[in-house]
């Protein structure tokens, strides 16, 4: 059964129980004087800053309504007091036991950051913890009131969207849970997607990063591989890159990759803090566009070597990133943290220890078979 079916079924058990006739003649809540609330999102207000734009997506509950979501916005000094301005609007009580995904605009989480409204979502019985959130490039707004032509209603749109998917985009999944840790814990920093209303679909083009609350900067695609590679992640996308053989051919490979692992271990000094990081990625080679034979050890082991070497540079071109701006969503510092005694300094950490951390990756790759190669 596909995840959208699954979503209009618990939708249909829900509207089942709001809806009927109680016993002893007492009629029991009507689904209509319900706001089963499905997106929320936040902006700031263009005019006033100090004030937020708040936008709800509610599923139509009438058989015969001609939109299959109704959008309501509201601007306000504080988000809370926004919703009750919707609930006015709407007169219905807002449910968000049926939240899937909030949207914040990336105006508003570089200028104010978002902890305090994630916190007061998360405080809520009725919001579910895997609750999806994800960064807009403009107003959230826009993309929930966006045309997208062969495409369900909104709400499961972008839920089925920011699910976990095992494809060959990059999609950095963060739930309400695990935002909330990230950014309350002292050795790691967010990250979030990043999307973007493109001719008529919605795309998660990039990773939003973040310092604490506030978003810093911009990952591509491929370099959010790279980064959830070393930040542990048993299953990736497919990569795919030029590589330089010896011949001076720099042929291009494309790896399906079917698991992978990480090993990040420190010295413990902080004086001279040095990190050594072991990747092994182990994949189906889907296409190879060189002159060595794949099916032969020796040949194979040729190409495995370039990808690693290949991977090693990639990984350190994104580490200098991630120190030249101070966040780390890989969490190197827990590695020097777990083996330190006494008060860890988050502000230390960021601002003296990681700038001058000295890396090292180690990527080791195996070809375990062969796809259908060019």
């Amino acid at each position: 059964m596909s995840r959208r079916n699954i979503m209009i079924i618990k939708y249909l058990i829900l509207l089942s129980l709001l809806s009927g006739c109680g016993t002893d003649g007492i009629q029991q809540a009507s689904i209509e004087n319900y706001g089963l609330v499905g997106i929320v999102g936040y902006d700031l207000e263009t005019s006033d800053n100090n004030q937020y734009k708040v936008t709800v997506a509610l599923p139509q509950s009438h058989p015969e309504a001609e939109e299959l979501t109704q959008v309501f916005t509201v601007i306000d000094k504080e988000p809370y007091e926004a919703m009750l301005e919707i609930a006015r609007k709407t007169e219905k009580a807002l449910d968000f036991s049926q939240l899937r995904v909030i949207l914040f605009s990336e105006d508003l989480v570089r200028e104010k950051g978002i902890l305090g409204i994630m916190e007061r979502l998360y405080r809520d019985p009725n919001i579910g913890a895997n609750v999806y959130i994800g960064v807009t490039k403009g107003p959230p707004e826009e993309v929930i009131k966006g045309d997208y032509k062969d495409k369900p209603q909104i709400i499961l749109y972008l839920h089925d969207l920011m699910e976990p998917h095992l494809e060959a985009t990059f999609r950095p999944f963060t739930t309400i849970h695990d935002f909330i840790y990230e950014a309350t814990d002292r050795t790691s920093d967010p990250k979030v997607p990043y999307l973007e209303k493109i001719e008529g679909t919605i795309d998660i083009s990039h990773v939003a990063l973040f310092e604490n609350d506030k978003m810093v900067d911009l990952l591509k695609p491929d370099e959010g591989k790279y980064m959830q590679a070393m930040a542990r992640a048993k299953r990736l996308p497919s990569i795919g890159f030029n590589i330089q053989e010896k011949s001076g051919d720099e042929p291009y490979v494309a790896l399906d990759l079917i698991n992978s692992r990480s090993k990040i271990k420190s010295n413990g000094d902080l004086e001279n803090p040095m990190v050594n990081i072991r990747l092994k990625l182990d994949g189906m080679a889907m296409s190879y566009t060189g002159e060595q034979n794949l099916e032969e050890a020796n040949s194979r082991k040729i190409v495995e070597d370039a990808i690693g070497k290949r991977v090693e540079e990639e990984c350190l071109k994104l580490i200098k990133k991630l120190q030249e701006l101070k966040v780390d969503p890989v969490r190197f510092s827990e590695s020097f943290r777990s083996r330190v005694s006494g008060d860890w300094s988050e502000d230390e950490w960021r601002n003296v220890i990681y700038p001058k951390v000295t890396f090292e990756v180690e990527a080791t790759i195996e070809i375990t078979s062969t796809g259908i190669l060019e």
